[in-house]
C-alpha cells in the first residue's frame, strides 16, 4: 500500500513540472488600452499588456506593415519548431489577421520555437496566447528598423522615420502638427472699416468715438 502511495505521488510530482513551466510564472495578460497609430492611421490591433510591455500579434504587425519599407514574412515551420521571418518580403495572410482580442484577460505561456529572422537565430522574448505568438513591439520594431513612439497616451508606429535603437529614450517625442497661422486684420486700413466711415463734415475734437484708437484683434493662436 505504502508503495503504490509513493508511486502515486511521484507521477503528480512529475505532472506538476511539467505543467509549471506553461503558465509562465503566473503572468496576465491585459488587453492594451492604448490607441495605435501607423504612419498616421488609427489600427486596432490583437494586442496585449504583460509586465509593463505591449506585446501585439506576430502576424498582425506583417499584415498591416505589408506593402511598406517594413514589411516582413512570416512562415511555420512545424517540423522544426521555427518561427521564420525574412525582412523586406511580402506577407502572405493566413486568415486570423486582425481579430478582436475581446476585453477580458489572457494567461500567456512562454513561446518555446526557435525565433529565426534572415537566417539567423535570434533570442525575443515572446508568448503564446490562444494559438497565436505575441511579440514585444519595440523588439519587433528594433529588428526591422521600425519607428516606435509613446507620447503619453497612444503608441506611434512609423515606417518612414528614423530612430536610434542603441540610444533609445523610453519617452519618444511624436511631432503634432503645428497649427495653421492666422493672420492678425489690420485695423482699420481696410476700406469699409465702420471705424473709419466718419462723416467729414464732423469736427475731430473731443470725439470719444474718433479719438479712442482701435484695439486690435485678439490673436486666436494666442
Amino acid at each position: 500500500m505504502k508503495q503504490k502511495a509513493l508511486s502515486l505521488l511521484l507521477v503528480l510530482a512529475i505532472c506538476a513540472t511539467l505543467f509549471v513551466p506553461a503558465l509562465a510564472d503566473g503572468l496576465t495578460a491585459k488587453p492594451t488600452a492604448a490607441s495605435v497609430f501607423v504612419d498616421g492611421e488609427t489600427i486596432a490591433f490583437d494586442a496585449y499588456h504583460i509586465e509593463g510591455n505591449n506585446y501585439f500579434k506576430l502576424r498582425d504587425l506583417a499584415y498591416v506593415l505589408n506593402g511598406t519599407d517594413k514589411q516582413f514574412s512570416v512562415e511555420w515551420d512545424g517540423e522544426a519548431q521555427k518561427i521564420i521571418l525574412v525582412s523586406g518580403e511580402e506577407y502572405t495572410p493566413d486568415g486570423s489577421e486582425m481579430q478582436s482580442k475581446g476585453e477580458d484577460s489572457k494567461v500567456p505561456t512562454t513561446t518555446s520555437s526557435t525565433i529565426v529572422i534572415d537566417d539567423e537565430e535570434v533570442e525575443l522574448i515572446a508568448y503564446h496566447i490562444e494559438g497565436n505568438n505575441y511579440f514585444k513591439l519595440r523588439d519587433i520594431g528594433k529588428q526591422f528598423d521600425i519607428f516606435i513612439g509613446w507620447d503619453g497616451t497612444n503608441i506611434h508606429v512609423e515606417t518612414t522615420r528614423e530612430y536610434d535603437y542603441d540610444n533609445e529614450d523610453v519617452n519618444v517625442e511624436v511631432p503634432v502638427a503645428e497649427p495653421p497661422e492666422v493672420e492678425d486684420e489690420e485695423d482699420g486700413d481696410e476700406p469699409g472699416d465702420p471705424a473709419e466711415e466718419i462723416d467729414e463734415d464732423i469736427e475731430n475734437t473731443g470725439d470719444p468715438a474718433v479719438d479712442s484708437e482701435d484695439e486690435e484683434d485678439a490673436d486666436p493662436a494666442e
